[in-house]
């Protein structure tokens, strides 16, 4: 009987975690961390991957295996933003990749633009030898910035919620959103949007 009710405790235990609602990152945080990536003592390209990694999760509501899949050549201008391809979506059935769009913001340009003359490996995020960074050291890299800035509480995936939550605070209608992040939509058949309207527009840079 004790065992039982042992057993019943652990489940219910389980059951609080699970329920437990995941948090989001907010845009004063994702400000607060930025600077920070600075203090750190890092080399400027991985001040700047970390500053990249920290704005893409957020503002074009990307994965952490997304970003660490971005090649050099899947970042573009096209006219006042930024396009950026994503060669596999967790999502993309039809095996077409997706595309996301930023505006353009001069700090955010000028860390793009010396990420890219570095040009050391095939991938925009790699790893220090060139090679393909991993998502678990990448979501590493977010949790080592947030101890720095003592900030507690999230996880990679909280940026991408808390940036949703600002692209709809924004006004961003909630299946345009959906389709900038590339949520499974089980209401209807997969689809994957290249085009800035089906995106209600580009992701809008904070400044």
């Amino acid at each position: 009987m004790e065992w039982f009710i042992l057993d019943e405790i652990v489940r219910s235990k389980k059951r609080t975690e699970i329920a437990k609602p995941r948090s989001s990152a907010t845009s004063e945080q994702w400000m607060q961390l930025l600077p920070v990536t600075d203090e750190l003592q890092w080399p400027i390209w991985r001040s700047d991957r970390a500053k990249i990694l920290l704005t893409f999760l957020p503002c074009a509501l990307m994965r952490v295996s997304e970003t660490v899949g971005v090649r050099s050549t899947d970042i573009t201008e096209e006219g006042e933003n930024w396009k950026i391809g994503i060669p596999k979506s967790k999502f993309d059935h039809e095996g077409h990749g997706a595309a996301i769009f930023l505006t353009k913001q001069p700090w955010f340009d000028e860390v793009l633009k010396r990420m890219e003359a570095r040009h050391n490996s095939i991938f925009f995020l790699a790893a220090a030898n060139g090679g393909k960074w991993s998502a678990n050291a990448a979501s590493s890299e977010i949790r080592r910035t947030c101890e720095a800035a003592q900030i507690s509480g999230l996880s990679p995936h909280s940026f991408r919620m808390g940036g949703v939550m600002r692209a709809l605070d924004e006004g961003v209608d909630q299946q345009a959103a959906q389709r900038r992040g590339r949520w499974a939509n089980p209401t209807r058949p997969p689809y994957i949007r290249h085009s800035l309207a089906s995106q209600g527009g580009p992701a809008i840079l904070m400044t």
